[in-house]
């Protein structure tokens, strides 16, 4: 890369080492660069409140002088990037593309000024967040380059460009879909206890929905000759599907990896059990977890297998605490 100057960006100030000044700095070249026809963000990960910080600035710098163009480049790695962050951006008038088929994951965080002579780079740690912006401890410095002839710095951002996907509608509900389920996934799982479940909902009336969220361990062996079978334990069908003894009752479910929606029925029996059957849980799959939650009035279900995801898995089975007697299958009833 031709760098003609680099000048580091303090990182410590007088509010306890927050990189404020790497926003200052930003904002002050979106005030006074008057050459530069493009600014290029690209950044691994952009949450709301990070962009609402920058937004008037760019705004700015886009509006001071005619055809100027704002283009990111916001990488999906990891699902931390916040769809309405990316939303927001669109709606700014920033020409939105996301990296999703990067071999590795896209990492940088970049903010560049293209003008037709030089090209100023700011560029450190901080991500689009507000903590990357304003909190946390990050270290940043400043590029400028000449932008006479080819360098490698637009070899890279061609190679960037290429791997690039423009923000849709279609692919930004794709990607709200996925955030979502990661969101939920991430969130922690508090189990309630027998007595907790019991205080709520007494030991045999029904109660349908008292708990949002159920997570039943699927063993190598339960019932059923096809494999698909599986066992559901009262206090489940009692306080999560509002069942009692000697009942059944058809629900339409949603299979949440794969957006795959079916009627299953569920029946209870008087020797205080009650089955389901679904093909996801069959004998390759096991052992595994099922994973039920409502979601307004609709009932989704995830499959978590050992085999294939043995991380969530654990996290699923650390948390299911409850059994109907010793050696039997765990379970958990969580509330939202």
């Amino acid at each position: 890369m031709a760098s003609q100057s680099g000048k580091p960006l303090p990182t410590c100030s007088e509010n306890g080492g927050s990189m404020i000044d790497f926003l200052v700095e930003f904002r002050r070249e979106c005030r006074r660069n008057d050459s530069a026809t493009r600014l290029l963000i690209l950044s691994y990960a952009v949450s709301l409140k990070g962009w609402a910080l920058i937004r008037s600035s760019v705004r700015g710098f886009h509006n001071r002088l005619p055809h100027r163009q704002v283009i990111a480049f916001i990488g999906l790695d990891h699902l931390l990037t916040e769809p309405e962050a990316l939303r927001a951006m669109n709606e700014a008038g920033v020409a939105v593309n996301v990296i999703s088929r990067w071999p590795n994951t896209f990492h940088p965080k970049v903010f560049a000024f293209l003008g037709t002579d030089t090209i100023a780079i700011l560029s450190g740690s901080n991500n689009l967040t507000k903590r990357g912006l304003t909190s946390n401890y990050e270290f940043a410095a400043r590029i400028d380059i000449e932008n006479t002839r080819p360098s490698r710095f637009m070899e890279w951002l061609d190679r960037v460009e290429r791997v690039a996907e423009p923000l849709s509608p279609r692919r930004l509900a794709s990607y709200l879909s996925e955030y979502g389920s990661a969101r939920r996934l991430r969130r922690p799982f508090i189990a309630t206890t027998r007595d907790r479940i019991r205080q709520l909902t007494g030991k045999s009336s029904p109660a349908a929905r008292r708990f949002t969220t159920a997570i039943v361990e699927v063993m190598d062996r339960e019932t059923g000759t096809e494999g698909t079978q599986i066992q559901i334990p009262m206090e489940i069908v009692r306080t999560f599907f509002g069942l009692k003894a000697n009942t059944s009752r058809s629900f339409v479910v949603k299979n949440d990896d794969t957006g795959d929606r079916r009627s299953l029925k569920l029946t209870a029996f008087n020797n205080n059990t009650a089955r389901l059957s679904l093909f996801e849980v069959n004998r390759e799959a096991r052992p595994c977890v099922l994973e039920l939650w409502w979601q307004g009035a609709e009932l989704h279900f995830r499959v978590v297998r050992q085999a294939t995801n043995p991380g969530e898995y654990k996290r699923h089975m650390d948390v299911c605490v409850l059994q109907t007697r010793a050696g039997s299958k765990r379970f958990a009833l969580l509330r939202s």
